[in-house]
């Protein structure tokens, strides 16, 4: 459920052009064999990579390609290259994959500040905004984040890092700084599916603001605009890019996507079916959030809700008929 995909490729792209980042000559790759070597491991990972940008809306297939990138990177050795952009790369790697190994992108990623030389700027800007996707508290993320936005030009890549603070703001309670965060999202990105996921958390941010018009309103629209992805049952929860510090929240945003789809289902059974969906999410969040939790009550109250309608949808479906038997 936690694709994280803050890091873009575009960024990398602009990475690779930029001025200060050349390919090291004939001469130095003759006097360097190791940055020969480190140059070749680049660029077949670079090769290798791209196919996540080539295999967007398959998400399986998307995944093989991090994987195979990362297994290919292990067996080059890229962990002993000091080349900065190779270190860069791989610690993007680690970050996509989702694989539990955040700490060893911040290494590498810290490894590159280390030894920045004056007017390195897009790689400050790139190493930034791996540490901001490796935080694993609110905390941490939002200091990484006050470092990496200044720095990062990109619109998916500030989208996403807007994204992330308002998820951890929200995580800290403060409502109101996620709403404003989630909006400011919207306009940073031109993508669909970042556009969706920032639509989907400000309709989140809004609905535990007390707003819940205004919050189905906006999963109306983050389910327009999403793009469709191929075998996939969660809709914009399915697209690469969700995260929540706080994890029994995924429960709360599934439960909250199938409120808002009873409407405009396409009949009573897939109204009937989201209704039990969305209570099911609720139910689930409640046992996974701490006694403390703030929004407990607003699920709560959103269950007593919803039971008079699951059950007047379930007796308004028309009923499966089973086969009869063959005598």
């Amino acid at each position: 459920m936690s694709a994280r995909r803050v890091v873009t490729l575009a960024a990398a792209a602009v990475l690779a052009a930029a001025p200060g980042f050349a390919a090291p000559t004939l001469w130095e790759r003759t006097r360097d064999p190791a940055a020969a070597r480190a140059e070749r491991a680049l660029r077949r990972l670079e090769r290798i990579f791209d196919g996540v940008v080539q295999a967007e809306g398959d998400l399986q297939m998307m995944q093989d390609f991090r994987l195979g990138t990362l297994a290919i990177a292990e067996m080059s050795g890229a962990h002993a290259f000091t080349q900065p952009r190779l270190r860069l790369l791989l610690a993007r790697v680690l970050i996509e994959a989702d694989i539990g190994r955040e700490e060893q992108a911040a290494e590498l990623a810290r490894a590159v500040l280390d030894r920045l030389a004056p007017g390195e700027v897009w790689l400050e800007a790139e190493a930034r905004v791996v540490l901001a996707a490796a935080a694993k508290t609110p905390e941490a993320s939002l200091r990484e984040i006050a470092r990496a936005l200044p720095l990062a030009w990109h619109p998916g890549t500030r989208s996403s890092l807007l994204r992330r603070r308002a998820d951890a703001h929200m995580a800290r309670g403060d409502v109101l700084a996620s709403v404003a965060d989630y909006r400011a999202a919207i306009p940073a990105t031109g993508f669909a599916a970042e556009s969706a996921l920032a639509r989907f958390g400000l309709a989140v941010a809004l609905e535990r603001s007390g707003n819940l018009p205004a919050a189905l309103e906006e999963l109306r629209l983050a389910r327009l605009i999403a793009p469709r992805v191929h075998g996939a049952e969660l809709g914009v929860l399915s697209l690469p890019g969700v995260f929540a510090f706080r994890p029994w929240d995924t429960h709360y945003a599934i439960a909250l996507a199938e409120l808002g789809a009873i409407p405009g289902a396409a009949d009573t059974s897939a109204a009937a079916l989201s209704c039990e969906k969305a209570m099911a999410g609720f139910q689930e969040y409640l046992a996974a959030a701490p006694p403390s939790d703030s929004w407990s009550p607003a699920a709560r109250a959103h269950l007593k809700a919803l039971e008079p309608t699951c059950r007047t949808l379930r007796e308004q479906a028309p009923r499966v008929e089973d086969d009869e038997p063959e005598e």
